[in-house]
């Protein structure tokens, strides 16, 4: 189970980058490491982040999806992932707004929600074929 906790904490991050690489490619488009380097990041979007990864952390806790799921049916775990899935998008929509982050949009969202939802439930499905 520890696994799925390090797991879905990475997830959260990829499809974060993923949506902002889809919904903002010009975000990326930068020519060297040293212009990089010099892209600020403000304090408050780091705790900003570091605020959403705990509360994704918690979501997900709260859905039981770090318990044993032996005996439980597969798409029970399924639909507990997606609504899951679902609530932690918003709440990350809910932060975009009320913080003003101009990356996270209805698309982004919607990037985000169906990759990070995707990958989990391939994952407990590969990890758990039954």
């Amino acid at each position: 189970m520890k696994i799925y906790k390090f797991f879905d904490i990475f997830v959260m991050l990829s499809c974060f980058a993923l949506a902002t690489w889809i919904t903002n490619p010009h975000l990326t488009e930068l020519s060297s490491l040293e212009e990089f380097l010099t892209v600020r990041i403000k304090l408050i979007n780091f705790v900003l982040f570091i605020g959403l990864l705990l509360f994704w952390h918690l979501i997900l806790n709260s859905f039981s999806l770090y318990t044993s799921k032996r005996l439980t049916n597969r798409w029970k775990e399924v639909f507990d992932v997606i609504k899951a899935t679902l609530l932690g998008s918003l709440i990350i929509y809910v932060a975009g707004l009320l913080f003003s982050v101009d990356i996270i949009t209805t698309f982004f969202i919607a990037v985000f929600w169906i990759s990070s939802s995707t990958l989990m439930i391939l994952s407990r499905l590969i990890q758990h074929p039954n």
